[in-house]
C-alpha cells in the first residue's frame, strides 16, 4: 500500500456520501475496479504470451486470496482478541452482503457455464460473454 490510499478511500467516502451512494456499492465497482487493474494487466501479459491457464489462474487465486485471507486473517485475529469477552462480536453492517454474495456465486456457475458450452477455450467471444455478465451483476448488486 502506497500512502495515498487513505485519500482515495476517503475520497470515495465522501463522494458516495455526497452523491447518496452506499459504501457497500463504492467497493464493489470503484474501489474493486481500481486495486484490480494491475491484476488484470498481469493477466493480459500471460495470455498475449500464450499462458492462457495461469492468466485464468491468476484471476480465480488472486480474487479467492482476497475473499479467504485478506477478509478471514483478520476477522481470525480479532475474534481471537475479543473471544474472552461473550458479549463482544464483529458484526458486518451490511444489508446488500448476501444479495452481493449469492451474485458472485451466481455469476462464477454462469462464467463457467461459458466457459464448458466454449469447450474451455478462451477467445474473443468468451471474453464478450464476460465483459456483459460483469456489466450484468454489477446492475444487480447495485439496483
Amino acid at each position: 500500500h502506497y500512502p495515498g490510499h487513505c485519500i482515495i478511500f476517503s475520497f470515495l467516502h465522501f463522494l458516495g456520501h455526497t452523491l447518496s451512494i452506499p459504501d457497500s456499492v463504492m467497493g464493489l465497482t470503484f474501489i474493486a475496479a481500481g486495486t484490480s487493474i494491475p491484476e488484470a494487466v498481469s493477466s493480459i501479459i500471460v495470455a498475449r504470451q500464450g499462458l492462457g491457464t495461469m492468466s485464468i489462474s491468476n484471476s480465480i487465486g488472486s480474487n479467492t486470496f482476497d475473499i479467504l485471507i485478506c477478509l478471514g486473517l483478520p476477522w481470525l485475529i480479532k475474534g481471537s482478541i475479543i473471544a474472552s469477552e461473550p458479549v463482544n462480536y464483529i458484526q458486518i453492517n451490511s444489508g446488500g452482503l448476501e444479495y452481493s454474495a449469492i451474485t458472485l456465486l451466481v455469476t462464477l456457475a454462469m462464467l463457467y457455464a461459458i466457459f464448458a458450452c466454449n469447450h474451455f477455450y478462451l477467445d474473443r467471444k468468451v471474453g464478450v460473454t464476460a465483459l456483459l455478465l460483469y456489466c450484468v451483476s454489477r446492475v444487480c448488486v447495485n439496483v
